[in-house]
């Protein structure tokens, strides 16, 4: 069947430039135009062919703080918050980890209760910028941040299966010495 709704949405911000998380207290506005980002990006996490189940425990963390999150918005923003600063913690501790936004969505898939984290890598793109200048035009090349599109691959998250305890990872591959 494979009908997924999304009933919210919340991202935190990752800046490891400035070393900081930038956290926020709204939901995000599922409106017609945002919605179709956030479900692509959900279907797509959903349908990732590295996706894997994680053996863990019932009482996992991940799974305890997921149900938590959906009792209340109050608990939703809260345990949000505590996932966003262990994951910026550990981000910390890799060279060269890129600002990012960490996207969590409370779903349903086939009618099961879902909680999806979905690690949004910001992509390093050349932008032309024209600026004024004493009555001058100066035209430069310049580095912007920018969100993956929609259609892009999910390359790390995390889904949490609430009715069944399932945990299920999609990792980042990285090369190092010629091998996965």
């Amino acid at each position: 069947m494979n009908t997924i709704i999304i009933h919210k949405i919340l991202i935190h911000h990752l800046d490891f430039e400035h070393r900081e998380c930038v956290f926020s207290d709204t939901f995000v506005d599922l409106n017609e135009v945002s919605l179709e980002y956030y479900d692509k990006k959900v279907e797509k996490a959903f349908q990732a062919g590295n996706l894997k189940e994680m053996v863990v425990g019932n009482f996992h963390h991940l799974i305890l703080r997921s149900k938590n999150m959906i009792e209340t918005d109050e608990n939703f923003i809260r345990q949000s918050k505590i996932t966003t600063q262990e994951l910026y913690d550990l981000g910390c501790l890799i060279g060269e980890m890129p600002n990012c936004d960490l996207m969590f969505a409370y779903c349903k898939k086939d009618g099961q209760d879902y909680m999806v984290m979905i690690k949004l890598n910001y992509k390093i793109v050349p932008v032309t910028l024209i600026e004024e200048e004493d009555d001058q035009k100066l035209v430069r090349v310049a580095k912007k941040q920018m969100l993956p599109l929609a259609v892009a691959p999910i390359e790390e998250a995390i889904l949490v299966n609430m009715e069944t305890n399932q945990l299920f990872l999609i990792e980042k591959r990285i090369m190092i010495d010629g091998k996965n």
